[in-house]
């Protein structure tokens, strides 16, 4: 998982209403981009693993 978030990254204009702005409205930073998207991967990848848990237990 954290080969993947050291290769993400975004070229193009972030949008105004993004979750990758900071209060202020401007851009974050690489780090803060990296952290955010490595919490939103977290994330999923627990949600499936506990959709896989629940399913084997219902088997």
């Amino acid at each position: 998982m954290r080969n993947i978030i050291k290769n993400v990254k975004y070229s193009g204009n972030v949008p105004p209403n993004s979750n990758y702005r900071d209060s202020d409205n401007t851009t974050l930073g690489f780090s803060e981009i990296q952290r955010k998207v490595a919490e939103k991967l977290r994330q999923e990848v627990n949600s499936y693993i506990n959709s896989m848990v629940n399913d084997l237990k219902k088997i």
